[in-house]
């Protein structure tokens, strides 16, 4: 009889997730979303299209832009998926970043902290069927705040268009 009321008393303790489960995740500080416009009468082969990739950033944090910075952090890439029926339509088109030296690298860098939009230029191939497909953008990067530098990650965005002949 005295097992149950002692296992009842730790059992707050064993649910309580406490500050080592928060630990356990690192921060998100960045988040990520794609928007495509179509054109009313919807998407045929040949066309060229813009996908707008949007970063929310938390106050505080920073995402590299995507200038190279020889021994600086991860630049930012945005790309559609290899496997993607799309093409390329053209460069990104990006935002003039901010820039500053880094301490953590040393270096100055360019960096966006506000909220900002990049353009995807697509083309969708002039041999692509009528039908609904999948658009699939890697969007790699650094995030980092005054203390510390998350490692380098990529998320994957998706959306479906369908086009039509």
């Amino acid at each position: 009889m005295m097992r149950t009321p002692a296992a009842l008393l730790l059992l707050p303790v064993w649910l309580w997730p406490g500050p080592a489960a928060a630990q356990g995740r690192p921060p998100q500080p960045l988040t990520w979303a794609m928007k495509v416009g179509q054109p009313a009468a919807g998407l045929k082969a040949g066309d060229t299209f813009e996908a707008a990739i949007t970063v929310k950033v938390e106050d505080g944090w920073h995402v590299y832009a995507a200038d190279e910075v020889p021994d600086g952090p991860k630049p930012l890439l945005i790309k559609l998926a290899e496997d993607s029926p799309f093409r390329g339509g053209g460069k990104l088109k990006a935002p003039e970043p901010e820039r500053e030296m880094d301490e953590s690298f040393g270096v100055v860098t360019p960096f966006y902290k506000a909220d900002t939009t990049f353009t995807l230029p697509v083309a969708v191939p002039g041999n692509l069927a009528a039908g609904t497909y999948g658009l699939v953008v890697d969007v790699a990067f650094q995030a980092c705040n005054g203390q510390i530098c998350l490692p380098a990650r990529t998320t994957v965005l998706k959306t479906t268009l369908s086009i039509t002949n």
